[in-house]
C-alpha cells in the first residue's frame, strides 16, 4: 500500500523525473549540465538505501525483508551511478541517441528502485501486523473451545497475560500503521478498530477471572464466546485494512509519465 511517506518520496522523485524528461525532450543538438542534479539525485538515493539496508540487518527483520531490501537497494543505486555517468557524457557529446537512452532507462530504474525500496519496508510492516493479529487470533480461538478445561490455572493465566501483552502490541502498531495511510476512512477505522481491541481487554480480563473462580459455569462460556468472537472479528478487519492497495493508481500516474518520457 501506499503510504504518507512513501508517496513524500515518490513525489520528490517524480519532480526530478519531470524535469529530465523535458531536458531530454526538448534539447536536440545541445543539452545542459546535469551532472549536478544527477549527484543530488545519487545522494538522495545513497541516504535511503543506506536506511534500507539498516531496517533489513536488523534481527527483528524477516527472511523477505532480508531479500528483498538489498536488491531494492542495488536497483536503485545502480539507476542512481548510470543517470550520472550518462549526464556526465551527455553534456560532452551533445547528447547522442545512445546516451539518450541510458538517461531514459536510468530515469525508469530510478523509480522502479525507489518504488521497491519502499515496498520491501511497508511490506514488511504490514506483514508484522498480520502476524500479530493472526497469533491473538489463534490463542482466542483456544478460549472458545472446551480443551480450555485442561488447561491448569497457571496455564491458563500465562496464556491470558500472553494474550493481554499481544494486544497492546498489536494496537501500538495499528496506531503506528493508521497515520500512514493515505484514505481518511481507513485511518479512521482502523484507529477505531484498535481502539476498542484496548478496551475490550477489560471485559475480557473479568471474563478470565470467572474461569479461575468457576470454569465450569455456563455464563464464563457465553461472555468468553461473546468477547473472543468480537476480538477476533476486530483482529480479522485490521488484516483486511493493512492489505488494502487502494491508491496504487498514483504509481501508474508516476509510471505513465515515465512512459511518456519514451514516446
Amino acid at each position: 500500500m501506499l503510504t504518507k511517506t512513501s508517496r513524500d518520496i515518490l513525489c520528490s522523485l517524480s519532480d526530478v523525473v519531470e524535469k529530465l524528461i523535458i531536458v531530454i525532450d526538448e534539447c536536440t543538438t545541445s543539452y545542459p549540465d546535469l551532472s549536478g542534479l544527477a549527484k543530488s539525485v545519487q545522494a538522495q538515493v545513497k541516504t535511503l538505501s543506506s536506511i534500507g539496508d539498516r531496517i533489513a540487518s536488523q534481527t527483528e527483520s524477516d527472511a523477505i525483508l532480508r531479500e528483498d531490501m538489498p536488491k531494492a537497494c542495488k536497483m536503485a543505486a545502480d539507476a542512481a551511478l548510470l543517470l550520472q555517468q550518462s549526464s556526465e557524457q551527455m553534456t560532452r557529446n551533445n547528447g547522442s541517441e545512445k546516451l539518450k537512452s541510458d538517461l531514459m532507462d536510468s530515469i525508469r530504474g530510478l523509480f522502479s528502485g525507489t518504488s521497491a525500496i519502499l515496498d520491501a519496508f511497508d511490506s514488511a510492516e504490514v506483514r508484522k501486523i498480520k502476524a500479530v493479529a493472526e497469533k491473538i487470533q489463534a490463542s482466542l480461538s483456544v478460549l472458545l473451545t472446551h480443551h480450555i478445561q485442561t488447561l491448569t490455572k497457571d496455564v491458563f493465566v500465562s496464556n491470558v497475560s500472553s494474550i493481554s501483552q499481544t494486544i497492546v502490541s498489536l494496537v501500538q502498531l495499528c496506531q503506528k500503521r493508521s497515520i500512514e495511510l493515505l484514505k481518511e476512512e481507513l485511518e479512521l477505522e482502523l484507529k477505531s478498530k484498535a481502539d476498542t481491541l484496548s478496551k475490550l481487554g477489560t471485559p475480557f480480563i473479568s471474563v478470565c477471572k470467572l474461569f479461575l473462580v468457576d470454569g465450569s459455569s455456563p455464563a464464563f462460556y457465553d461472555m468468553m464466546t461473546s468477547i473472543t468472537s468480537q476480538m477476533i472479528s476486530i483482529c480479522r478487519r485490521i488484516t483486511e485494512i493493512v492489505e488494502m492497495s487502494p491508491d496504487e493508481e498514483f504509481k501508474l500516474v508516476l509510471l505513465g509519465l515515465l512512459i511518456l518520457g519514451y514516446a
